[in-house]
């Protein structure tokens, strides 16, 4: 008999899985459309290529999680192609992208947080947050953003590589140059100093986070302080039963 509910189960999980995956990609045309409007002619169709398939994966996602990793292994997939061809500047080693604040898409948060406190960083990130002392303002984001080293940078690499936000995947650059005086111009004089950022990766970047949730993005650091924070009250609740 248990085994029989388990075979049903089992089936019928299979069978669900199968309608989610042969949806119809579901987003509306005319807010494709409305977005192409501000998009560079020569980048339509390979905008209107990324947002699809990213529609295709959110309406096929099983969970939150699901949907950021299937996400990030096609956005991976798409930039690796075109870093084959193009041969970007960006190595490893090279971490001067890494010294400005990330804006995380709002579904992003949770996946960022849990990675966070899986590798045990609280502390850690917590002590580095508290050392940043250089700031810019960024007329685009209309406010003062941190230019100091990611928390979750150790020894020029990312400590949550596997699970690092969209903004860092699809942050190139065919010249390694302009990334280094503008992080130097922004802790010298606080003066934002903008690089040309790869086109196409940042393409696919902008049309995956309009294909999932167009809100506006937050702050990492913030949200890792008010995570932080979380933890902290959730212990405390605990201890004090």
């Amino acid at each position: 008999m248990a085994s029989d509910r388990k075979e049903k189960r089992t089936r019928r999980q299979e069978r669900k899985k199968k309608e989610r995956t042969s949806r119809p990609a579901t987003y509306d045309s005319g807010v494709l459309e409305r977005l192409l409007a501000k998009v560079r002619p020569d980048m339509h169709d390979h905008y209107r290529m990324v947002y699809v398939e990213a529609s295709r994966i959110r309406a096929a996602a099983e969970s939150g999680s699901a949907l950021v990793d299937d996400l990030n292994g096609f956005i991976d997939k798409t930039c690796g192609d075109w870093e084959l061809r193009s041969r970007p500047a960006c190595k490893a080693g090279c971490d001067w992208c890494c010294h400005q604040d990330v804006l995380l898409a709002p579904f992003e948060r949770d996946v960022v947080v849990r990675e966070m406190r899986r590798l045990k960083l609280e502390d850690k990130v917590e002590a580095r947050l508290a050392e940043e002392k250089h700031f810019v303002w960024v007329p685009s984001e209309r406010k003062k953003m941190p230019i100091s080293p990611c928390p979750f940078l150790e020894d020029h690499r990312c400590l949550i590589y596997a699970k690092r936000p969209i903004a860092c995947r699809t942050q190139y650059s065919l010249d390694a140059m302009p990334c280094e005086r503008a992080v130097r111009s922004a802790m010298e004089s606080g003066t934002d100093v903008s690089y040309e950022r790869a086109v196409v990766p940042a393409a696919v970047g902008v049309a995956s986070r309009n294909a999932i949730d167009r809100k506006r993005r937050v702050s990492m650091r913030d949200e890792l302080r008010r995570a932080i924070k979380e933890g902290k009250r959730e212990r405390g609740g605990v201890s004090r039963e």
